[in-house]
């Protein structure tokens, strides 16, 4: 029974990350992803660009897709873990000690939510220098 509630968090993140993905990057990096749609549909009009992409186009915009729900899930680990961190802390060793880990959240807070939040915003614009269309007349 054990291992069931300590791999339960790990897997209710994942399906979160998996079910709600759009939804959540929406949450995250909405403005981010219509301004950059706003750029690739200037870029390529009304053309189904990924598709009549070369292969390895297509495979570089896989790969930043990737790389984005990589970040999103490194956004919910940290926030799962620097909010449920001093609470824990709290009920197993008492008040003092989840005062002190206050300060383990926040670092944990900003090494796994903000710095991932802007590698995500990062990987968004840059996905933008994929979509050139060099064949234009």
């Amino acid at each position: 029974m054990f291992p069931v509630i300590a791999g339960s968090p790990s897997l209710i993140l994942i399906f979160f990350g998996v079910a709600f993905n759009d939804w959540l990057m929406d949450l995250f990096v909405g403005k981010d992803i219509r301004e950059a749609f706003k750029v690739i549909d200037n870029r390529t009009g009304d053309e189904e660009f990924y598709w009549d992409a070369e292969p390895d186009v297509r495979a570089e915009i896989d790969k930043m897709d990737k790389k984005a729900h990589q970040y999103l899930v490194s956004i919910l680990s940290g926030t799962v873990i620097s909010g449920s961190l001093p609470f824990v802390v709290y009920y197993i060793f008492g008040l003092s000690e989840a005062i002190i880990t206050v300060v383990c959240s926040v670092t944990i807070a900003y090494l796994l939510c903000y710095r991932r939040f802007q590698s995500l915003r990062q990987v968004v614009k840059s996905s933008v220098k994929l979509y050139n269309t060099d064949n234009e007349n």
